[in-house]
């Protein structure tokens, strides 16, 4: 489960404010909306790349902003320029997992 409440997240000038929606275990979720909307700053906050000034993140029902990236189990693929251009979609989603030997 992935679990935002009242998230308020700032990016240069940027902010959104008293974001909150749940993605229940076993469900999925869609962030669409225009370039330079947020949906980058959310997964970054998701992920623990981004500190949030506000709110809760809540991953499998533990609080997680003040954990460290690798701690929150969370995988993070950033769209632009950290692809294989050469690989398929599939190949690049299992790129990192394989690298673990999943």
């Amino acid at each position: 489960m992935i679990s935002l409440e009242w998230l308020t997240v700032r990016s240069g000038g940027f902010q959104l404010k008293q974001v909150s929606f749940d993605i229940p275990e076993g469900g999925y979720g869609v962030l669409m909306g225009k370039t330079g909307s947020g949906k980058t700053t959310i997964l970054e906050a998701i992920a623990g790349l981004r500190d949030i000034d506000e709110g809760t993140i809540r991953l499998a029902g533990a609080d997680v902003p003040r954990l460290a990236p690798g701690e929150r189990g969370i995988g993070y693929v950033p769209q632009d320029r950290a692809l294989f251009q050469t690989m398929t979609v599939r190949q690049n989603l299992a790129f990192a997992p394989s690298l673990q030997g999943w």
